[in-house]
């Protein structure tokens, strides 16, 4: 497995550009600056315009959803969709989701940390996974 460099926003955006002009699933390392780590697997264009996102919560298993690739995305739909997943989790998620180019909707600020906020070497744009 082959990481890229985790701290750079080119690097980020080059293989943004290419997943989404290649769609087919990728496996992302979400660092967004709080300490936490999350593995998502995306695929950004299924058929009839959906996308798919999961968040793999455990080393071999996770949680999935489907949503249309245009549509806006709400935390709370996300939270009912996505069982069992915690506000902090879903907002990161929908971080996630947002710098891949979704519209997304977002908890209140005083619920989590927003990516945003975070400045310096904490802030870890999303990496890439290849084997």
């Amino acid at each position: 497995m082959t990481k890229v460099d985790k701290h750079c926003k080119e690097t980020f955006e080059r293989d943004r550009e290419e997943s989404q002009a290649f769609p087919a699933t990728t496996i992302w390392e979400f660092q967004p600056g709080n300490g936490t780590r999350y593995e998502l697997i995306y695929t950004s264009r299924l058929r009839q315009g959906r996308s798919m996102i999961s968040f793999m919560r455990y080393a071999a298993g996770g949680i999935c959803m489907v949503f249309n690739s245009d549509g806006f995305l709400h935390y709370t739909y996300m939270m009912e969709k996505m069982h069992d997943i915690r506000i902090a989790d879903a907002a990161a998620v929908l971080e996630f989701l947002q710098l891949m180019g979704h519209g997304v909707g977002m908890p209140e600020e005083d619920a989590y940390e927003r990516m945003e906020d975070i400045s310096g070497p904490n802030r870890v744009y999303p990496t890439l996974v290849t084997e």
